[in-house]
């Protein structure tokens, strides 16, 4: 087929030649407002080819393709759940155009935002005296011997990986904590930051948290955690999540240099203590990472006491709810604030440059959060 476009950057390149173009995109946010949303112009070509093709089409000729779809599965616990699963298909071009129909609308705006990510965090990042901390929600490591019976395989004892990289103006640091604790929630993370803003030494005038859209980042538990730690620091913390399915950057490299290290001795032959199984792992690290600088190691223990205080702590709450926190891709807490202010996209304009989060893309949202307080008569809730 003599089709105006010979593969996929020309392909939407030829969808969005009418559409007006900004600086850091593709195309202008009025184009693709969002993930369910396009403009006429881009509808209106798609159809154009769409039509050619279905002219030529001989519904014959096919080539195997492969894609992913959702499945619904059921766990031994008996919970549902939807996974994805890859799928071959022999598809013919009007199978290929309706895969491609029922994806269009999403796979420009991510392209959108992902460009736009990619072409303004850099700015956020250098524009501010910040101090910078990525974090990465925790990872499962299975803890085998070197040499075992094949009944233990089911059975590996495993530890949770919390990583983090901070960054100031005395350098970088690495910050790969283990727990015996596998729940994975707000309150181990919380934990977690609290510790690696202990290692702050300077005095940043913003605090530049940066995550994925994991839900225990955006639900309103942790919007109130973040704000209860930038009361503690007093300086602003904005919180940037990453693009979704684009998480992996430095903070990966963290866990994963820990888990190798931890596998490589393993398979050398060292056997940790069972009994005393994290802080005998931590203490194999320090001492392997110790000369290390630049990035620095800082290497701890997230304790069951500790992140199980965090949990008996946070029952002491009511949680409501924010409409449309999915969407959230930036967010300022200011201290002593019971206000949070957040926008669908990271923002340099002049105005956020000069006060983060003041321009019309922000808007602010109560935290809803109620404090239960617990007489001997009866329980009263205070608003936070």
């Amino acid at each position: 087929m003599d089709l105006p476009f010979t593969d996929c950057e020309s392909f939407f390149s030829h969808l969005t030649n009418q559409c007006e173009k900004e600086e850091t995109t593709y195309i202008s946010w009025n184009c693709t407002p969002s993930a369910k949303e396009l403009c006429q112009h881009i509808k209106n070509i798609w159809e154009e080819v769409k039509k050619q093709i279905q002219e030529k089409d001989d519904k014959v000729t096919t080539m195997m393709m492969q894609h992913f779809v959702k499945e619904e599965v059921t766990t031994k616990e008996g919970k549902k759940l939807k996974k994805l699963r890859p799928q071959k298909t022999k598809a013919s071009m009007s199978f290929i155009i309706q895969f491609i129909d029922n994806f269009l609308v999403k796979f420009i705006h991510h392209r959108n935002e992902l460009k736009h990510f990619r072409s303004t965090i850099h700015t956020l990042r250098n524009h501010f005296a910040t101090a910078n901390l990525s974090v990465d929600l925790s990872e499962n490591l299975k803890v085998p011997v070197k040499k075992e019976p094949q009944s233990m395989h089911w059975s590996h004892i495993q530890v949770t990986v919390h990583s983090a990289v901070l960054k100031t103006s005395q350098g970088k640091q690495y910050h790969p904590y283990l727990s015996e604790d596998r729940k994975h929630d707000q309150q181990l993370t919380k934990v977690a930051i609290k510790k690696v803003i202990r290692h702050i030494n300077d005095n940043p005038e913003v605090l530049l948290l940066e995550s994925d859209n994991c839900k225990d980042y955006k639900s309103l538990e942790s919007f109130k955690e973040t704000q209860d730690t930038c009361n503690d620091i007093n300086i602003p913390i904005i919180h940037v999540y990453g693009v979704p399915e684009h998480g992996k950057s430095e903070v990966d490299h963290v866990g994963g240099i820990a888990k190798t290290t931890l596998r490589r001795a393993i398979a050398g032959g060292t056997v940790f203590d069972p009994d005393n199984l994290v802080p005998d792992m931590i203490e194999y690290l320090r001492a392997k990472f110790e000369d290390n600088q630049d990035p620095s190691y800082e290497i701890t223990e997230l304790t069951l006491e500790e992140t199980e205080h965090e949990r008996k702590e946070s029952r002491k709450y009511l949680y409501g709810t924010i409409n449309g926190t999915s969407s959230f891709r930036a967010v300022v807490f200011t201290p002593n604030s019971t206000t949070i202010r957040a926008a669908p996209r990271v923002c340099v304009c002049e105005e956020c440059l000069k006060e983060y989060g003041s321009c019309t893309l922000f808007k602010s949202y109560e935290l809803p959060v109620t404090l239960l307080k617990q007489s001997s008569t009866r329980s009263k809730a205070i608003q936070y």
